[in-house]
């Protein structure tokens, strides 16, 4: 077998990632660059003017609150983060902190790289240290994931949220389309709830990873999401809260996943506000990927 690996890009704007004390406090820079963090788009003016302001352009989430932090969870080995920062940041993965540190590269670019980690769900958190009611301020744009393997190279196969045959909808749903969504040069429908409870399913096999997508805007809040297999699962909770129109989203990611099992992705609206879905792709071996159609 061939041993190789693959990427996975895990943006500032996916709500996977946990921001605290926020992840965007409101309109402009001010006050909330101080009390925790704002998003910034290179090709929308920056900090965001108005409510639903479509997002173009690379996103980044940016702080100047001393001690303004932000944790994810991924499965792989190497770590790459990349933004930009004139301050210190600690970064601690797993049980292991590394302190008092400075970018890789100046200006913008890597932040920080994690190299020939073992194999496995690690836990990762930032922490920012610029000065206080001072003018550092620390950047976070992407991380990307090195995830291993052997033998048939993946593939990844889309599901848009159309597809009847894979998408079960229980609760009050509605199909809609609005300009720029899913992206810029395209436009799709989406499915789209503001009734509490209700979520959407879909069962896979084959899969190594799976990655789910969606329109996050100004009125979104709390979904759960629950992958299980034949041992059930807790669901986790995102909030997706966003002062932009984002047409689309990383909503959640988990890789590590055994090709021979089936499991159950589950979907829900937590809180009776909006809750948007795109699509959904599962990473498969090319062979047992090769009888499907890529995008659906």
């Amino acid at each position: 077998m061939n041993s190789a690996s693959w990427n996975f890009t895990i943006d500032s704007s996916s709500s996977f990632i946990e921001y605290a004390p926020y992840g965007e406090g409101g309109l402009g820079a001010q006050p909330w660059l101080g009390l925790g963090w704002q998003a910034w788009y290179s090709g929308s003016g920056g900090f965001c003017a108005q409510h639903g302001l479509e997002s173009s352009g690379q996103a980044r989430h940016i702080t100047s609150l001393p001690g303004a932090s932000l944790t994810f969870q991924y499965y792989g080995t190497s770590l790459y983060l990349y933004g930009s920062s004139n301050c210190t940041f600690d970064i601690t993965i797993d049980d292991n902190s590394h302190t008092n540190l400075t970018t890789e590269t100046e200006g913008d670019g890597l932040l920080r790289s994690l190299e020939n980690l073992s194999l496995g769900t690690h836990y990762v958190n930032i922490t920012a240290h610029p000065q206080a009611n001072g003018t550092q301020q620390f950047g976070f744009d992407y991380a990307n994931i090195t995830i291993p393997y052997d033998g048939d190279p993946l593939v990844a196969v889309t599901y848009q949220n159309t597809n009847s045959s894979v998408f079960n909808y229980i609760g009050k749903w509605s199909t809609v389309v609005a300009p720029q969504v899913p992206s810029p040069t395209s436009t799709a429908p989406y499915h789209m709830t503001t009734s509490f409870d209700s979520h959407v399913t879909m069962n896979f096999t084959g899969g190594e990873a799976v990655a789910v997508y969606g329109f996050r805007d100004w009125g979104n809040w709390l979904y759960n999401v629950t992958l299980s297999s034949s041992v059930s699962s807790a669901p986790s909770q995102y909030n997706g809260s966003t002062v932009w129109k984002i047409g689309s989203a990383l909503l959640f990611f988990q890789a590590g996943l055994d090709p021979n099992q089936t499991y159950s992705l589950d979907i829900m609206n937590s809180d009776g506000l909006n809750l948007m879905l795109n699509s959904v792709t599962v990473y498969k071996r090319q062979l047992a990927a090769s009888s499907s159609t890529i995008s659906r």
